[in-house]
């Protein structure tokens, strides 16, 4: 099962019951340290243009969208 937040954490669109199933759960274990985000299909999007590894193209987004 998915977990959403209840909102996209790059632009924070709000997840509800009818478009739950569209966002993306994304989990980043790195030194021990492990990470949830959750991405609307727009932000997803966005990730995908970005280069580098996954990480980078977090902190990227989440600075491009000032959180």
């Amino acid at each position: 099962m998915i977990k959403v937040s209840g909102c996209c954490d790059g632009c924070g669109k709000e997840a509800h019951r009818r478009n739950i199933r569209e966002f993306f759960n994304i989990r980043l274990d790195r030194f021990g340290k492990v990470s949830e985000f959750d991405f609307c299909p727009d932000c997803m999007c966005e990730l995908a243009e970005l280069p580098g590894l996954m990480d980078d193209k977090i902190k990227e987004l989440l600075k491009r969208h000032g959180r």
